[in-house]
């Protein structure tokens, strides 16, 4: 257990990662208006979080409110969709609620924990996605790159902010990480579609997803 909090640029990103997922897979005006007002939600939280936790208790505590109705906007916003849209964007409504609640975050200690469950929802959401509305395959494989993305750079954002503190210049360092998980996604699925239209053995879309999903998995556990 650290008393630093995770750092700023890479949370961030990985909160924007899971955003992208989001998006790609979640289509209509309804579940984008839902995702928006939650991702913004939940960053004015983990805002407000921060600073109450810094001395500014009054200031943080205001945006933290603030925060809480944007993230409840987005859910009750998801209710006037259809049962089967809801089934979809509900898991990634939450994922990226407990994505930015672990970077906030809102317990230290449970950093990873909140990570790994808030990524493995916005999976969820994008797995359902192809199963329940048979969305095309390049918005499927992107949408699942996002998600390994947003799990990887928040995980860096834990890892760094535990071994060198806030303080430290790691800009730099966070965006190269960043940018080399995004290249071996995009590499990833650059290879997965070759497959598929190749038609090297009749790849289904789900075996594409394994594929890409053990090719970024692996590479990523390699250069960490």
């Amino acid at each position: 257990m650290t008393d630093r909090d995770p750092l700023p640029l890479g949370s961030a990103l990985s909160l924007c990662s899971a955003a992208v997922a989001t998006a790609l897979v979640a289509t209509t005006g309804v579940q984008r208006t839902a995702l928006l007002a939650t991702v913004g939600g939940v960053a004015v939280v983990a805002l407000g979080i921060r600073l109450a936790r810094h001395g500014h208790r009054l200031v943080g505590g205001l945006l933290f409110v603030a925060g809480a109705g944007g993230v409840a906007i987005g859910f009750s916003r998801g209710l006037s969709t259809t049962p089967s849209l809801q089934f979809e964007i509900y898991p990634a409504l939450v994922g990226v609620t407990l994505l930015g609640l672990g970077l906030a975050p809102v317990r230290r200690g449970w950093e990873r924990w909140f990570v790994t469950a808030g990524s493995a929802a916005v999976l969820a959401a994008v797995v359902t996605s192809g199963v329940v509305r048979g969305t095309a395959t390049v918005p499927i494989l992107l949408a699942g790159v996002a998600t390994v993305v947003a799990w990887d750079v928040g995980e860096q954002a834990v890892n760094l902010s535990n071994h060198v503190g806030t303080d430290a210049r790691t800009h730099r360092v966070e965006l190269v990480h960043g940018a080399a998980a995004v290249g071996v996604g995009v590499a990833a699925v650059a290879m997965a579609l070759f497959v598929q239209n190749v038609h090297v053995t009749g790849v289904p879309l789900s075996g594409l997803g394994v594929l890409l999903g053990a090719t970024v998995v692996l590479t990523t556990a390699l250069y960490n």
